[in-house]
């Protein structure tokens, strides 16, 4: 997984940089495999004036399986990072669980069903007993 990590602030620090990689990295471990690229960013959205304005945004493209994005806003960044990350690990369990569920049960897809249905047919019509030409 590669985590690129972009602080849109004055007071950007490496620490912060390695804290939120790290962080990210460690909770999502067990599907590292399966995220191709994180974008981490950071804003200040009111800038000097203080308040709940550390956001910190995530989004995590995994391939087939689409892309999961999370939100967080908070008055320190180091808390801005741990919320953003504790969504998007969320939402990152709930679509393997449903992926998970989907292959247990075995749905498939629209366009699966119908190859296999058209499959189904040829194989049908191969089977049938030649007509009589009495």
């Amino acid at each position: 997984m590669r985590i690129d990590v972009r602080i849109n602030s004055k007071r950007s620090s490496g620490t912060l940089r390695s804290f939120a990689e790290g962080l990210l990295a460690r909770k999502l471990g067990a599907h590292a495999s399966a995220i191709q690229h994180a974008q981490v960013r950071l804003s200040d959205i009111n800038g000097p004036r203080g308040g709940i304005d550390k956001e910190c945004r995530i989004r995590l493209a995994m391939g087939r399986s689409g892309a999961v994005q999370a939100t967080h806003s908070a008055f320190d960044w180091y808390d801005a990072v741990i919320g953003a990350v504790a969504v998007v690990r969320t939402a990152v369990a709930a679509r393997f669980d449903r992926l998970d569920e989907r292959r247990r049960s075995g749905r498939r897809t629209d366009r699966y069903q119908s190859s296999l249905a058209a499959a189904d047919a040829e194989t049908a019509q191969l089977a049938a007993p030649p007509e009589s030409t009495r």
